[in-house]
């Protein structure tokens, strides 16, 4: 087992680290989001729940570099309580611990492909990082002539499922909870797929929340291609993501024409390329209204993301 972090922006969770579990024979991995490097115990304590509970074995033995927070006096009470022997590599020796030390970068470098290909910010990295580890278990590897799902678990994992990170989605809209006028699908990004259901992770830029559902369907898009001039931030103040639409661009700018000396009493009808736009403008009310709608959009509550992590 290894940590890495902390990384230079949070999730909006506030994780800043993650931790990797590697079992020895299949090397399945298993990682979770932490927020400090003294979440550690309460990490393996559940990754030991699951392992024995799965495979109905007991963990014997764990290996781990010399960190401080693998070397605390709780973590060594515990395991010396349930019989867990450790293994700790030598000063300045990351190679004894190298397979955890190599999925990690790995993982580092893949966390960066996938944000850059698909034009979110350095605050999913989290999402990023489970879409990969669970990518990697249901691939064959070097040395390997069978996947580490299959390995670890005693049979083949299905991939027709799988999806590329950042890939548009259509999340369908309930009957029920639509008007007539509504459009049956909203569109959201592709960022993982569930944890605690079968489908996938949806985050959707107009209500800036990642939801999990099976009733999407895909494009042929990455999200990067589809709004090439969007950005998707976190705002820390808030805890809430900012979200810049591409269908908020400018107006596009009309030149003013010289009317200084033109004739007024003149009845030609000039073409369309010159007529002159610029004193022309829209009704009071609807000016009132505009300015009314757009402060309301600015000052709508967005809601808190749920199911994330």
């Amino acid at each position: 087992m290894d940590i890495c972090g902390p990384f230079p922006k949070q999730t909006h969770n506030d994780y800043k680290y993650f931790i990797t579990f590697i079992d020895d024979f299949s090397r399945k991995v298993t990682c979770f989001l932490i927020k400090t490097k003294n979440e550690a115990l309460d990490a393996f304590r559940k990754y030991q729940a699951r392992a024995e509970r799965f495979t109905s074995k007991k963990i014997i033995c764990i290996r781990s570099d010399n960190g401080g927070e693998f070397r605390g006096l709780r973590f060594q009470k515990d395991l010396e309580n349930m019989g867990i022997k450790v293994e700790f590599t030598n000063s300045h020796t990351s190679e004894g611990n190298g397979v955890a030390e190599r999925y990690n970068y790995t993982a580092c470098d893949a966390i960066k492909a996938l944000l850059n290909s698909s034009g979110l910010s350095e605050n999913f990295w989290g999402e990023a990082l489970l879409t990969f580890t669970y990518c990697w278990n249901r691939s064959v590897h070097r040395d390997f002539k069978k996947t580490p799902f299959e390995l670890y678990g005693g049979f083949k994992p299905s991939v027709t499922h799988l999806k590329p990170f950042g890939i548009e989605a259509f999340v369908g809209i309930p009957k029920q909870r639509r008007s007539k006028l509504q459009m049956r699908a909203k569109r959201g990004v592709m960022v993982g797929y569930a944890l605690q259901t079968k489908g996938y992770r949806i985050y959707l830029p107009e209500e800036r929340r990642i939801i999990e559902t099976i009733n999407v369907s895909f494009g042929n898009k990455i999200y990067k291609e589809v709004n090439h001039r969007s950005r998707i931030e976190l705002d820390r103040k808030t805890g809430t993501f900012n979200y810049t639409s591409p269908q908020t661009a400018a107006e596009p700018e009309y030149e003013e024409s010289d009317t200084s000396n033109s004739d007024s009493s003149s009845d030609e009808e000039l073409p369309v390329s010159k007529i002159s736009l610029s004193k022309i403008s829209a009704q009071p009310e609807l000016e009132q209204y505009k300015t009314a709608s757009e402060e309301t959009e600015d000052e709508t509550e967005i809601e808190e993301p749920s199911g994330f992590y």
